[in-house]
């Protein structure tokens, strides 16, 4: 194989926890799975580090981790099922298209051995046998002198409407449906425990319609993208449907503001009136007697 499909969000979400030198050594190992088209000979641990550049203590150790994370040791090899999985399905791709090109070729070569005749190719010229040749089932009657001039009637063979045929074989595709198992163990990843919660919105089948009508025209999405993109929005909508609505504050009625500026001070207390029956000779209002006679007479 001299390509391989790399999922970007795939591979960052099984790597997230190793180290940038366990990362680029899972790299080089799944390449060279890829390009040798067979499981990595595990005979010779020191062969295969020094194929892999790995020359220091640290590095070797990164490399037996990665090893025994992502593979399988089977008959002194190590097998990874994805690797496994994607070459066999190159290899059966590969050979529909050999079938499909061959096919084609013996179709050609048949074609190019039984030529179509026409009844008149006796008087026929180089060029009008070639036209001949190429002509169709429904063009090789028009071509018969001997029914150029005679009118059609209503006994000749029914139509076929092919468009009918055309509707069917086009038909829209059934809606996507994701695989609830994983849908719930991406879910998971996010929210924890609040997973099973998630899935029980009371409008997911409406959540699920609006999803695919959104992205109905993207067509390249594998299961895995369109799995992660609708548990996304799932997780969305749950935390929307999940937060309580403010309470609305009553109004409290507005005091009316008076317009006099004596208000501000409030209620002036109230002073006796002067007396007009005051005898100078007698003390004044709170003085006593005593203190009259010594400080003021």
């Amino acid at each position: 194989m001299n390509y391989y499909q790399h999922h970007i969000g795939d591979f960052n979400n099984a790597t997230r926890y190793l180290t940038l030198v366990e990362r680029a050594l899972y790299r080089d190992l799944i390449e060279m799975y890829y390009d040798t088209e067979k499981a990595i000979d595990a005979s010779d641990f020191d062969r295969l580090a020094r194929r892999l550049l790995c020359r220091t203590d640290e590095e070797k150790t990164a490399l037996r981790f990665v090893l025994s994370e992502f593979f399988e040791l089977v008959d002194n090899t190590y097998v990874q099922s994805r690797c496994e999985r994607e070459i066999a399905e190159y290899h059966a791709k590969k050979e529909q298209q050999s079938k499909a090109g061959r096919a084609s070729a013996e179709k050609r070569s048949n074609r190019k051995a039984s030529p179509v005749k026409s009844p008149n190719k006796e008087n026929n010229t180089p060029v009008q046998e070639e036209s001949n040749e190429c002509s169709t089932d429904v063009e090789q009657p028009l071509n018969d002198p001997s029914t150029n001039h005679k009118p059609l009637t209503n006994n000749q063979e029914p139509i076929i409407n092919t468009h009918t045929n055309a509707q069917e074989k086009f038909s829209e595709p059934e809606a996507w449906n994701p695989d609830r198992e994983f849908l719930l163990t991406v879910i998971r990843t996010s929210v924890g425990e609040q997973a099973e919660s998630v899935l029980e919105l009371p409008d997911y089948e409406f959540q699920l319609g609006n999803f695919n009508a959104h992205w109905e025209n993207k067509t390249t999405l594998t299961e895995n993208q369109k799995t992660r993109k609708f548990a996304t929005w799932l997780i969305q909508e749950f935390n929307k449907q999940k937060i309580p609505k403010p309470a609305k504050q009553s109004k409290s009625p507005q005091k009316s503001v008076s317009r006099n500026v004596n208000d501000a001070w409030g209620e002036i207390p109230k002073q006796e009136p002067v007396s007009d029956d005051y005898d100078p000779n007698e003390p004044p209002p709170g003085v006593s007697q005593q203190d009259w006679d010594e400080n003021w007479v």
